[in-house]
């Protein structure tokens, strides 16, 4: 798809949209626990980003939400993104909307399956952090239903024997399926996390002290081996001896100017939320895919949007990425230890299948590698259940859009793997979880 002019300007008619989908979903959820205490829940997580948002006008970072309920925190970002859209945070609403909208639009489908309502219903009570992995097992149920196939959820039985997710039947053919959601590795995690780490002092520095500036890193060692003060240290000294970067054993480093030109035009007529990746863009005028990127500055909120900045006074954005072998290795791993846990809820009176969902990296290298790891490990692997047959890999990328009049762009891949030697074809076709238009092509994006 071409790129239009990343310079334009938000419509100002035709806001008050409505998501049926999404709103659908969401009242579903909703009503599948206590309302008093998942309206308590949602507000504190309201509270949760206006405590964040006061963080954020003093150019300082943090997290629009900590994690623990991430039941209330799909709800509230699922709810605001269908009406009114005040605590929408873009990057979450792309992760999470695209998923509520197909739930939303086969929800008949999803309710006619059986034992689908007490598997979500546990999601919003008791397993309130596994959001991710829950939503997985609703889709890939409802692709094997689109599909033909009768399915039906086993009970979840805490402290009882290792079962399937759901079973799946048709004249003369049946199959256990268990559904496996990989997120981002906990090295990936941390590795974001040093990377603030090593931000944070920069933004601080340049906040007190110094001019709007755009850094951009690429690391050659791990992050967790770089000292907090190196960054900020190696910025000060270019800065100092009038350098437009360095290069050293630990990184190689630019240092230019924001694209004030660009920025100032957007902002003289449109608002535009504070620190998203649209904000990011148009400071550093243009930004590496596959790098993180993290921003600070100075602004003024726009009247009745408090989250949205109608003027930007001073910003900084340091992108980075880590070029380091065990780093790309790390977050191309654990693909061999998911197949090996899911296989030991297959029963042995039935052929099973699993599904494992990845959510690509965004690092061209690092999701290349982990395919071809992944394809090796399906290859070379020898199961104990002889009659686990396929791995079926749903590849997902989700984004914010950079688009006019586009919130989220969506991209899925579906990659089925044969495991031992078998003759046994693929029980479902090669049908996507989410964009649902028809058939998918093999493979993975990068």
């Amino acid at each position: 798809m071409a790129h239009e002019d990343p310079l334009w300007i938000a419509r100002r008619d035709g806001q008050d949209w409505r998501d049926e989908n999404v709103q659908s979903a969401i009242d579903w959820l909703r009503g599948l626990a206590p309302a008093a205490e998942m309206d308590g829940r949602i507000e504190a997580q309201r509270r949760g980003l206006d405590a964040a948002l006061a963080i954020w006008r003093d150019g300082g970072q943090a997290p629009p939400t900590d994690g623990r309920d991430q039941a209330a925190w799909w709800l509230l970002q699922g709810a605001e993104f269908a009406s009114g859209r005040r605590y929408t945070v873009p990057e979450e609403a792309a992760r999470i909307t695209p998923l509520l909208t197909r739930l939303g639009a086969d929800l008949a489908m999803l309710r006619g399956i059986r034992g689908a309502e007490e598997r979500a219903a546990r999601l919003l009570t008791e397993r309130r952090t596994s959001m991710d992995a829950g939503i997985y097992e609703l889709l890939v149920a409802l692709a094997w239903r689109r599909d033909g196939w009768t399915v039906e959820f086993v009970p979840e039985e805490r402290g009882g024997p290792a079962t399937p997710d759901f079973f799946a039947s048709r004249p003369g053919r049946r199959w256990a399926v268990e559904c496996k959601r990989l997120d981002r590795s906990t090295y990936a995690v941390n590795e974001a996390g040093h990377g603030a780490r090593l931000a944070n002092p920069v933004h601080a520095y340049l906040r007190n002290a110094g001019p709007p500036l755009v850094i951009e890193m690429a690391y050659a060692v791990e992050l967790q081996d770089i000292s907090d003060g190196y960054l900020v240290e190696r910025v000060r000294e270019a800065l100092e001896a009038r350098r437009g970067g360095w290069a050293d054993a630990t990184a190689t480093g630019r240092i230019r100017p924001p694209d004030a030109g660009g920025l100032m035009r957007v902002m003289a007529r449109d608002d535009v939320y504070y620190g998203s990746k649209r904000m990011t863009q148009l400071t550093a005028g243009a930004l590496q895919p596959e790098w993180d990127y993290s921003f600070s500055g100075r602004w003024t909120p726009a009247d009745g949007r408090p989250f949205y900045a109608t003027d930007l006074h001073h910003a900084s954005v340091v992108g980075w990425t880590c070029r380091a072998p065990r780093a790309i290795e790390m977050k191309a791993g654990h693909f061999r230890r998911t197949l090996f846990r899911a296989e030991r809820q297959l029963p042995l009176d039935r052929p099973g299948v699993v599904h494992i969902g990845i959510e690509a990296t965004g690092e061209a290298r690092v999701d290349r590698q982990r395919f071809v790891a992944n394809l090796v490990e399906t290859w070379v692997y020898r199961p104990e259940n002889r009659r686990f047959r396929w791995a079926n890999i749903n590849y997902f990328r989700s984004d914010v859009s950079l688009q006019r009049d586009t919130n989220w762009d969506f991209e899925e891949t579906f990659d089925p793997r044969k495991i031992g030697r078998h003759r046994t074809p693929q029980p479902v076709p090669l049908q996507a979880l989410v964009a649902t238009d028809g058939p998918i092509e093999p493979g993975v994006f990068f």
